[in-house]
């Protein structure tokens, strides 16, 4: 089944290029992407791109098994993305910095996870016991085959 996944309903989602301006830093390494995902708004032809974490987001649903980023289950995201860390997944986004000219690797923080409330997948949630044992299955198994 593929990722389904809808921005529209987070605040502040994009990266704006206004027309007055013809290149955003972000441009050369998002458009190098095998999914590039710039596009021209209509209304005031600036161009667009969805803002990293959200896609890095996106895809971690799978992760995490959670469907969506809301209020009430920022808490959850926090916790999970904790566990993850510690039992040796990646949980880092690329982060633009200004004064290097180029991305940083950061550890996902809450503020993160707050700034993306509305993100929505197609991926079924698991309550916390479900989300731990499919973990943990996934690392017995990596264990095993490792010996």
């Amino acid at each position: 089944m593929s990722l389904d996944y809808d921005f529209t309903a987070v605040a502040d989602r994009e990266i704006v290029v206004p027309v007055s301006s013809s290149h955003h830093p972000y441009f050369d390494k998002f458009s190098l992407s095998p999914i590039n995902l710039w596009h021209k708004n209509p209304e005031d032809q600036s161009i667009r791109h969805p803002k990293p974490i959200l896609e890095r987001l996106a895809f971690l649903t799978m992760s995490v098994q959670l469907s969506e980023i809301t209020e009430s289950n920022i808490d959850e995201w926090c916790w999970r993305i904790g566990f993850l860390s510690e039992v040796g997944f990646n949980m880092t986004v690329d982060q633009w910095n200004a004064e290097l000219g180029d991305f940083d690797e950061v550890p996902i923080r809450r503020h993160h996870i707050e700034s993306s409330r509305g993100l929505g997948t197609n991926v079924a949630d698991k309550d916390r016991a479900g989300f731990v044992q499919s973990i943990m299955k996934k690392k017995v198994q990596t264990a095993r085959a490792i010996r």
